[in-house]
């Protein structure tokens, strides 16, 4: 079994998330499972206790949460309580949820300004989309931003809003690099919108000239570290070739004619070296998330290495091979837009809770895990997606459903804290037929390929292609039984 979640996903309606604030009751959940209050709980005592249903543990209902139950045993107003009756909402967070004031929404552009960079256009094409929706950004008037532009040295960038013009500052040794200013880095954008629109006009520019091929990103996105570590947000990368000096470099490893075709070959799809999946690791810890833009002229990019930025913060990459071709410059500008305009929850962390008597044996996607089940997500948009594989651990189950829920805790643009939580509750049955004709169809090859990917990430190809030969074998098997022991 298995479960494909979204949690941000737009509203194919437009009908926004209903908002529950319990004022002095607080946030109800089961004191045992923390499973959070849902539509398929069960009132009891006369609406003064309630049965999860997840691990059947009763609860007391908080004074001010208290109302009677009606004939059919339903609380009276449970048509004006959209936790009872939605299967998604969103509760507003109260002070214990929070350990420290609500985030800003932080964008930190880290650009590649090398000779790739600038004669493929990446750098052009860029600064122009970002210049176009820089006033769009989401959380006005809290919305910070900042910029760091390398090469084989890397750059930063003051931007008060009280100077003239931008100022430059290059670090001169990026292996031992330092903040040049503590501050004015990072700068609000309503305040130095001016002066920002200064630095996107002239940036091209400044750099056209540039001959020097090598870039050093490992010291770029250190720097950003340093820039953002203490409130956290979104770090936007632009690669235009493999880094090449410094911290982090790698070198070509597609040309290796002896590994490719063999047992072997599915190494090169595993990172050569795990300097950025550590820099990932801290930089979930500090709440930033990383996407990345790498635009390649043909030449090889090592996408296995460099996706471990995005992987581990939650965030993605967006990979442009043989770049520039017009279509590619088109979907540049529309996928910058998309990763910079969407909904996001800032300074995230998920947990997927099941019925007693299932657990969740795997996940699938971009995060980083906290102890068992605590998917940490410095930015969670409304694109992100994992697969969750369910096991059942139980003989029999002693409930009609197996429940299902997600609970992501954010921050909104706005600096709201809030948890969204889905629950969906799934009908028990021992008629296989029944089970064949509710999968869906569309979930179920995404867990599959998720699942078989993973499994030729670790032990090869051949084994990834194996897998999901059996399970499609044990699908036909499982079906052609189901329909023989009815009849059918």
């Amino acid at each position: 079994m298995g479960i494909v979640l979204q949690p941000m996903a737009e509203s194919p309606d437009g009908v926004p998330v209903p908002t529950v604030n319990f004022g002095t009751a607080g946030v109800i959940r089961c004191k045992r499972c923390r499973t959070y209050i849902n539509p398929f709980v069960e009132f009891i005592d006369s609406g003064r206790r309630w049965k999860c249903n997840m691990c059947k543990t009763n609860n007391d209902v908080p004074n001010p949460y208290f109302c009677h139950l009606d004939a059919s045993g339903k609380r009276s107003d449970v048509e004006q309580r959209p936790e009872l009756i939605k299967g998604q909402v969103e509760y507003v967070a109260p002070q214990e949820y929070m350990v420290r004031p609500p985030q800003p929404p932080v964008y930190l552009f880290v650009l590649d300004v090398s000779y790739h960079a600038i004669a493929s256009g990446l750098l052009h094409h860029a600064v122009t989309t970002i210049k176009e929706i820089l006033s769009e950004l989401p959380g006005s008037p809290r919305t910070q931003v900042g910029f760091i532009t390398y090469d084989n040295t890397v750059q930063f960038y003051n931007l008060k809003h009280t100077m003239s013009q931008p100022q430059m500052m290059v670090c001169p040794d990026p292996d031992d690099s330092f903040l040049p200013i503590p501050e004015d880095l990072l700068v609000n954008l309503s305040e130095s919108s001016t002066i920002v629109s200064q630095l996107l006009d002239v940036l091209p520019d400044m750099f056209k000239n540039n001959r020097e091929m090598n870039t050093n990103l490992g010291s770029a996105i250190e720097a950003g570290y340093r820039v953002m570590g203490q409130t956290g947000g979104k770090m936007v990368i632009f690669q235009a070739s493999l880094p090449s000096v410094g911290k982090g470099s790698l070198k070509p490893r597609a040309g290796d004619g002896r590994v490719l075709g063999t047992k072997d070959e599915f190494k090169m799809l595993n990172p050569a070296d795990l300097y950025y999946k550590t820099q990932a690791v801290e930089f979930s810890r500090q709440q930033i998330c990383c996407e990345i833009f790498v635009a390649s002229s043909g030449s090889y990019s090592d996408i296995a290495t460099l996706s471990c930025l995005s992987k581990y913060t939650g965030g993605g990459l967006n990979y442009y091979q043989n770049f520039p071709h017009q279509k590619d410059s088109d979907r540049l500008g529309k996928d910058i837009k998309r990763v910079l305009l969407r909904e996001t929850a800032w300074e995230s962390v998920a947990r997927v809770r099941v019925t007693q008597g299932c657990r969740i044996s795997a996940f699938y996607g971009n995060y980083y895990i906290r102890g068992a089940d605590l998917l940490a997500l410095p930015n969670c948009n409304s694109d992100w997606t994992v697969c969750l594989e369910i096991t059942h651990d139980a003989q029999s189950l002693q409930s009609s459903t197996i429940c299902v829920q997600s609970a992501l805790l954010f921050t909104t643009s706005r600096g709201e804290r809030r948890i969204r939580v889905n629950t969906v509750a799934l009908p028990v049955t021992d008629s296989e037929q029944d089970i064949f004709k509710a999968v869906n169809i569309t979930a179920l090859s995404n867990l599959m390929m998720k699942s078989a990917t993973q499994t030729a990430l670790t032990s090869g190809l051949a084994s990834g292609r194996q897998k999901l030969t059996r399970q499609c074998t044990d699908i036909v098997r499982g079906w052609r039984q189901a329909n023989s022991a009815y009849g059918g």
